[in-house]
């Protein structure tokens, strides 16, 4: 039986290369496509069967499918991580040729003519059915192969972070770091702080006292206003960032700044202060309806008690998060409109002062960086900040 399945699954995995090249190369139609497919999914159907049984057994011979088994269950399962990230417009074709050449250098290597045609020996002859060496061994490659598959999964979650904020997050091996950059136009200077709700004391605390380095200069402060009461409750990220054992954004030293400074510029006879803020984002009243549910959810969603409240109010069914149609109402709102109303509040705020510094959420930087630069403003520096 070992022998039918391994014998069945290195020609099927022969076909499926062969197949994959023929299909990249010429772009045949949906024929060709549903046949790789089917071609395909067995090869990982039965690239699982002969994995575990690998595990247990020293029968199969490993040298021959060890390599074919697990390319297929990356490719399978764990969809090739992370190299659809790392290389999203190549990597189908370069793995259909490494395929190609991990399935003809096995038979080239492997392969010798019998009485029934051409094969590969998949087996090993007179080995028992189950060693607790073999078992100790496949163990240590399961082990080895699952870590691989995670750091493989870090790596794509690092890389889609990092490529969604143009690089204003970065994701290191000491650490998540927010960059800070600065940019120029004549004597006017404008510097975009990637920023995050919770992070450790020290980002918020390293960033309040740049601020005082850095003066005289404008603080253009996000944080959507509700005026009008809309809202019954706020996003508070206080439980998340006790949870974490860090800090959250509103109870930071910088918030705390901040606070102070708008109180004092709002006073009657206020004195120039070297450092200024001042409020540049949109009141909830502007939002659509959507958004406006969408944010009140999410605020009672930070509000659970417990972690398995939290998964049944995001599990709702009738939420308004699992509504596909609310998506786009609520990134227009929550990142384009507000971009756009901070470069117009920027636009005014350059006719009065000469330095402008933008601590926003990472995600908004690649907007409002496209917007200055289209001003004339021009990058002169960065530097990274860590957050966790």
């Amino acid at each position: 039986m070992i022998e039918k399945i391994g014998r069945f699954f290195i020609w099927a995995f022969l076909a499926d290369a062969i197949i994959s090249t023929i299909h990249e190369l010429t772009g045949r139609g949906e024929g060709m496509e549903f046949l790789r497919a089917i071609v395909a999914f067995t090869v990982v159907l039965w690239g699982i069967v002969l994995y575990f049984v690998m595990v247990f057994s020293p029968r199969p011979a490993k040298r021959v499918l060890l390599l074919p088994v697990l390319f297929a269950v990356w490719t399978g399962i764990f969809s090739a991580m992370p190299l659809p990230v790392l290389y999203p417009q190549e990597f189908v074709m370069a793995l259909t040729f490494v395929q190609l050449a991990l399935a003809v250098g096995i038979f080239v290597a492997f392969g010798r003519r019998t009485e029934t045609g051409w094969n590969v020996p998949v087996v090993n002859p007179g080995r028992p059915a189950f060693t607790w060496a073999n078992f100790a061994i496949g163990g240590a490659i399961s082990v080895a192969f699952a870590v691989l598959m995670g750091s493989g999964a870090v790596v794509s979650v690092a890389k889609i972070v990092e490529s969604r904020t143009d690089g204003y997050v970065r994701v290191r091996p000491n650490g998540v770091f927010f960059e800070e950059r600065r940019f120029k136009k004549g004597d006017q200077e404008v510097c975009l702080v990637g920023m995050v709700h919770v992070a450790k004391g020290s980002f918020y605390d390293d960033l309040a006292t740049s601020l005082k380095r850095s003066a005289p200069v404008l603080v253009l402060l996000e944080g959507v206003s509700d005026e009008k009461g809309i809202l019954s409750g706020k996003l508070d990220y206080s439980r998340i960032a006790q949870l974490l054992g860090i800090a959250s954004q509103s109870d930071s030293s910088f918030t705390e700044e901040a606070r102070k400074g708008l109180e004092e510029s709002e006073k009657a006879e206020a004195k120039p202060q070297p450092v200024q803020y001042r409020r540049a984002d949109v009141d909830i009243s502007s939002f659509h309806p959507k958004t406006v549910a969408a944010i009140g959810e999410i605020g009672d969603v930070l509000s659970s008690k417990t972690f398995e409240e939290a998964l049944q109010k995001l599990n709702n069914p009738d939420s308004v998060l699992a509504d596909e149609t609310a998506v786009t109402a609520v990134w227009t709102d929550i990142l384009e409109n507000r971009n756009t109303h901070l470069l117009s509040e920027m636009q005014e705020a350059l006719k009065t002062h000469n330095t402008l510094v933008v601590p926003w959420g990472a995600a908004h930087m690649p907007g409002i960086q496209k917007g200055i630069e289209a001003w004339g403003f021009k990058e002169t520096d960065r530097s990274m900040r860590r957050a966790f």
